[in-house]
C-alpha cells in the first residue's frame, strides 16, 4: 500500500511512514567525567526582545537581546567522588570558559538512511553551576533500595545545535 496517490477513508493521501530506532542519550561533560549517573536533563535557553514603534516614524523595531540559558542535570549519586571532582570544577568562576557539556541523541536508525547523521548534539557552552539539591530517599519493604539524588543546576552563556 506504498502508492502514493492513494487516498484513505478520510480522504486524505497515503503517505509512507518511517521508522527511527532510538538507542538513547548521552551527556559527556568537557572534563571527560563519566563517574555521574545522570537520569535527568532540563536545558532552557531563552533571549529577550522588545518591540517598539518609535513616535518619528512608521515602522516597528524590534530589538534583540543576547542569549542565556539554564541547563539542569539530575543525578544519582554513587559512591565514586565523581560528584566532588565535578562540582569542583563547574563552580569554579576561572573554569567557566572550559566547562562544555555536549547532550547528544544516539540514534541507531536501521529502517532508514540519516546519511550518517545518526546524532543531534546541543553543545552548551560557559557552563558555571549555581544550585545544589540533595534528596534522599529511604527503603521500604524488601524490594526498594535507599537512594541519594542530586539536582544540579546551571548557568549557560550559549547554547548551539550541532
Amino acid at each position: 500500500m506504498a502508492a502514493t496517490n492513494q487516498k484513505d477513508v478520510f480522504q486524505k493521501k497515503i503517505v509512507p511512514t518511517e521508522a527511527w530506532s532510538l538507542d538513547g542519550v548521552l551527556v559527556t561533560l568537557s572534563d571527560g567525567n563519566d563517574k555521574l549517573l545522570v537520569s535527568q536533563v532540563d536545558i532552557a535557553y531563552q533571549r529577550s526582545s522588545v518591540k517598539i514603534r518609535p513616535l518619528n516614524q512608521d515602522k516597528n523595531i524590534v530589538i534583540i537581546g543576547p542569549g542565556a540559558g539554564t541547563v539542569t542535570l539530575a543525578i544519582i549519586v554513587g559512591p565514586c567522588d565523581g560528584l566532588k571532582a565535578f562540582l569542583t570544577q563547574y563552580s569554579d568562576p576561572c573554569q567557566i570558559s572550559k566547562n562544555v557539556m555536549d547532550i547528544k541523541s544516539h540514534v541507531t536508525d536501521e529502517c532508514t538512511s540519516c546519511n550518517g547523521e545518526g546524532v543531534t548534539t546541543f553543545k552548551c557552552s560557559d557552563v558555571l553551576s549555581n544550585q545544589l539539591r540533595v534528596t534522599v530517599t529511604g527503603g521500604q519493604g524488601g524490594n526498594a533500595i535507599s537512594m541519594i539524588n542530586a539536582s544540579i543546576g546551571f548557568e549557560i552563556g550559549a547554547l548551539v545545535l550541532e
